[in-house]
């Protein structure tokens, strides 16, 4: 008998040959499989705990939506901030920014590993460290 899980992953498959037979591109349907998913990045991701009103972020959680409603596999790369700047109003009525201390495991991240960028800058490597995050469900 199929598993819950096996009968869900398979009606996710069906929704997404049918969403590539719409858009005419039954060409990705090999290509875009969960081990080699579509890659989404952006600047900003907003929803699901973490704060922000930027368009870019709330599109970014929109398309997540989508991508996961039809069975598209899909992985999304976004920043994720040590400080988020919150306004506020001043005893004297003045709007400031002030900044709020955040970590990715505030709003539901596990860090996963570490990975490395290398950088050609004015003729030298330059290498950055970035911790690896995967949001949880």
């Amino acid at each position: 008998m199929e598993s819950m899980k096996e009968s869900m992953e398979s009606k996710e498959l069906k929704q997404f040959s049918k969403f590539l037979e719409r858009i005419g591109r039954t060409d990705l349907e090999n290509k875009i499989t969960p081990e080699t998913p579509w890659s989404y990045y952006t600047m900003e991701m907003y929803g699901g705990g973490i704060k922000g009103e930027g368009g870019l972020g709330i599109l970014a959680v929109d398309t997540y939506k989508t991508a996961k409603k039809i069975g598209i596999p899909a992985v999304f790369y976004t920043l994720g901030y040590r400080y988020i700047s919150k306004q506020i109003i001043s005893k004297d009525f003045m709007q400031e920014t002030v900044p709020e201390k955040t970590s990715p495991e505030d709003v539901g991240f596990e860090k996963v590993g570490k990975t490395s960028v290398f950088s050609l800058i004015s003729g030298s490597f330059s290498t950055t460290e970035f911790d690896v995050y995967e949001k949880r469900e």
